[in-house]
């Protein structure tokens, strides 16, 4: 019986596999979006530095919306595609390793 199923399993391992990566969740954990959102918070308190990533963004062709230290729907969906551009966790918020690519590109 053992044998039959460690058959079996073979057999299916690979569709098995693939069905969990379906399945699996997509994008960053509820953890990764709080922590980025804290080191935003924290970096981008100053209303001047937020307006400089606005337009970064908008100059790296990312519409943020209106350029005035705000961030909107608008701004955080320009953020969400920046990071996903330039392989970065895709939270919406300037975590640590989004602002230094942003600022220094």
């Amino acid at each position: 019986v053992m044998q039959a199923f460690a058959t079996y399993q073979s057999a299916h391992s690979d569709e098995t596999q693939a069905r969990l990566a379906e399945l699996a969740p997509v994008g960053p954990t509820q953890a990764q979006i709080d922590l980025a959102k804290s080191q935003e918070d924290k970096a981008m308190a100053n209303p001047i530095f937020r307006v400089l990533a606005e337009q970064r963004l908008a100059a790296a062709g990312f519409g943020p919306g209106g350029i005035d230290g705000r961030f909107d729907d608008n701004t955080r969906e320009a953020i969400f595609q920046y990071q996903q551009a330039n392989d970065l966790p895709a939270t919406g918020y300037l975590d640590v390793n989004s602002i230094n690519r942003l600022l220094n590109d």
